[in-house]
């Protein structure tokens, strides 16, 4: 079996995996209402041998039964949670047809390119950055308010976050893109 197949085969799994867990996520309260109704039939031998198993699923489905009863927007979140899995899925549809598409090189490139020096000879440089935070507390009757100042890269660094390879030139230029820049801030945190 190719690497490429075997490649895809993980992928497919794992998107399965995530259609599966998100697919079960939007019916709570059906699936663990057909569960209970499973371990309590005649012919289960669960209550016999796991009695703490099958009172955990009876109190966990009253739960779920009298939060959709009470609360049914606390539902939103578990439907947030099946769709994203869905949503997730779906973005691997891409790499499952074309694991190798998003290749580094210039255009027209298999994506082959001349690394030229030792594997790994090339580092990052060394990297220093300050941030200093301040934060006070007040109390106002049931209400506390907490203003706040921050200050990122004190010393304004120029630290690198990644390098970029300009391959049209000859020689290639490798150019660095920094971090943020020295970059202060205020706000006001209120909590009651």
């Amino acid at each position: 079996m190719s690497t490429l197949t075997r490649v895809r085969l993980w992928l497919a799994l794992f998107v399965a995996g995530l259609v599966v867990s998100g697919v079960t996520a939007f019916p709570l309260e059906a699936e663990s209402r057909l569960l209970m109704r499973t371990l309590h039939s005649g012919w289960s031998p669960a209550p016999g041998y796991m009695p703490t198993l099958v009172d955990w699923i009876d109190r966990v489905h009253q739960g779920i039964a009298q939060t959709n009863q009470q609360h049914p927007f606390m539902a939103y979140g578990t439907d947030w949670l099946a769709f994203a899995h869905l949503v997730i899925a779906v973005a691997f549809w891409g790499p499952i047809r074309d694991p190798v598409r998003n290749v580094w090189g210039p255009p027209g490139s298999d994506g082959e390119e001349d690394v030229r020096g030792p594997r790994n000879g090339e580092r990052f440089p060394f990297y220093w950055r300050l941030d200093l935070s301040a934060e006070r507390r007040f109390e106002m009757g049931a209400m506390t308010v907490k203003p706040y100042l921050n200050l990122v890269n004190v010393f304004n660094r120029k630290n690198v976050f990644l390098y970029t390879v300009d391959t049209n030139t000859d020689p290639p230029q490798v150019k660095g893109a920094s971090q943020l820049p020295f970059l202060p801030s205020i706000g006001l945190r209120m909590e009651w």
